[in-house]
């Protein structure tokens, strides 16, 4: 009784240790949205929104205030000072005191405040290219998720294949050691079974090799994978999904070009560069300004009585070098970004094409090898058959089981490449 119940309790303890969470292709994807890149593209969404609120503060009042403390016997300075601080007396007057006087303490509060109302439509430009960069920010954020998504897709099968690929070189492994342990039980082998045995132990053995590359590269993949979603423990996520059957053609897409978020991104740079120039060249225009301010004099630390300021600041830039070479460069950024836009949306046609047309190639190509591995299978099925009849050798028998392996990984193979095609045909249409 004692001894059947720490064999329970050591059946328990690796249950315990070693419990796994099922990962679905499903819960994988709902994971991008809270995985360490994502947050990442979240907070550039974030920067360039304040850099949109930056822009548009030109339109908005400015509030300063200022405090200001001059020490002075300038006799202009003295002069004013003491009738900011409505303490000027007749004895002030006296021409002595007027050339010479003594110093003073000034001390000044300002409060003001001023409202841009025409910079040369230069601060609408940069705000309109704010928004285009906001806007361009938004689309390749989707971009990049989009494509977060396609990489959580292509790795999660690939991992997935990995693991149907261990199951069906463990399964001819097997296969051969049943045939290995047959002729060791057999009374009298010949010489020739003798070779034919020794061949068959070297399959078994690069199968064996295959079994452990082919591990090291599934535990490698889920590891990307998890690494890609933010989670730690690998070893205690079981992926459950396995990899789709290729029984549809795809379903056509959108059949514009301009469906992709690089594509947006690209046409919103040429809209921002169109902004930038446009705000270069308005650089020579006149400027306005309306402020009011409010002066508080405690030349002593004493209170005082204050006065008022109230205007427009005109201004016309009429020459400056520098705005030309400013006008040249955004006159060369837009062309660029244009030309950009316009190869975006010719590459991105061409992409999704060719995603069509590769899908369609991958889903022919899985037919022929499902049918191959069907055959192969029917014919390792009547080996194993003939075998235990005795009237196939084994050498024979040992060259089935590895070319219904064979065959079956490269099954495998073409499942993977049906399932990566289709994911990445709906990323190019927009429908991943």
């Amino acid at each position: 009784m004692k001894i059947k119940f720490l064999v329970t309790i050591a059946a328990v303890i690796p249950l315990i240790s070693y419990a796994v969470e099922p990962l679905t292709l499903s819960k994988a994807l709902e994971l991008v949205d809270s995985s360490p890149r994502n947050s990442a593209l979240r907070s550039e969404v974030r920067s360039a929104e304040g850099r949109l609120l930056s822009a548009s503060g030109a339109f908005m009042p400015q509030v300063n205030v200022l405090e200001r403390y001059v020490r002075t016997d300038d006799p202009v300075g003295v002069f004013g000072g003491k009738l900011q601080q409505g303490k000027f007396t007749a004895q002030d007057m006296a021409i002595n005191n007027l050339n010479h006087p003594n110093a003073i303490n000034n001390w000044v509060t300002r409060a003001e405040i001023t409202q841009p109302v025409l910079h040369s439509t230069t601060d609408l430009y940069r705000r309109g290219a704010a928004s285009h960069q906001l806007d361009l920010v938004k689309q390749m954020s989707g971009f990049e998720r989009e494509s977060l998504r396609l990489d959580v897709v292509s790795l999660y099968y690939q991992a997935v294949a990995y693991r149907e690929k261990a199951r069906v070189l463990k399964e001819a492994i097997y296969s051969m050691k049943a045939l290995e342990a047959s002729y060791e039980q057999a009374s009298a082998p010949s010489s020739a079974n003798e070779t034919n045995y020794i061949v068959a132990k070297s399959v078994r053995s690069d199968l064996e090799s295959q079994l452990v590359r082919v591990e090291t590269m599934g535990d490698n993949t889920k590891r990307c994978l998890t690494a890609l979603l933010g989670i730690k423990d690998t070893e205690g996520v079981e992926l459950t999904d396995s990899i789709p059957e290729a029984q549809r053609s795809f379903n056509e897409g959108p059949s514009t070009s301009d469906t992709r978020g690089d594509v947006k991104a690209a046409e919103a740079i040429y809209k921002a560069a169109i902004s930038e120039h446009k705000s270069a060249k308005s650089t020579f225009g006149p400027n306005i300004d309306l402020f009011a301010a409010y002066n508080r004099y405690t030349g002593d630390f004493k209170s005082s009585d204050g006065s008022y300021e109230a205007g427009m600041l005109f201004s016309w830039p009429i020459f400056s070098g520098e705005r030309f070479g400013k006008v040249k460069e955004a006159n060369a950024n837009r062309a660029a970004a244009r030309d950009n836009f316009e190869a975006m949306k010719l590459k991105a046609e061409a992409e999704k094409e060719n995603s069509a047309q590769r899908l369609n190639a991958c889903i022919e190509q899985y037919k022929l090898n499902k049918k191959a591995t069907d055959e192969a299978a029917k014919a390792l099925k009547l080996a194993r058959q003939r075998y235990m009849e005795g009237t196939l050798p084994l050498l024979d028998y040992s060259q089935t089981i590895q070319n219904w392996a064979m065959i079956s990984l490269r099954l495998v193979d073409s499942r993977y490449s049906v399932a990566e095609s289709d994911a990445n045909k709906k990323f190019q249409t927009g429908d991943l």
